[in-house]
């Protein structure tokens, strides 16, 4: 099993992802980059291994995020190059 379905994994379970920096694993950059469509901030943090809040708070910091009603989306190319900077 690849590190992305391992993270995948751990989330759908509800157990703590192993690596708590804010920089992922490489296959999690490279598959947010081949995704085609907006993330919701629920869908990025499964995929990130990290609570929703956690999103917002980098999203007040700065993760480039557009407001679509009431709910945040994110642009999962600009997700992993932002992740990348940190």
């Amino acid at each position: 099993m690849n590190a992305f379905a391992d993270v995948l994994a751990m989330a759908r379970k509800g157990t703590p992802s192993p690596a708590k920096s804010a920089n992922p694993p490489d296959s999690i950059i490279t598959y947010l980059r081949n995704l085609r469509e907006l993330l919701t901030v629920r869908r990025a943090a499964k995929i990130l291994g990290r609570h929703p809040e956690t999103l917002y708070i980098w999203i007040s910091a700065g993760l480039p995020a557009h407001k679509a009603g009431r709910t945040w989306r994110i642009d999962p190319i600009r997700l992993a190059a932002w992740l990348e900077t940190k």
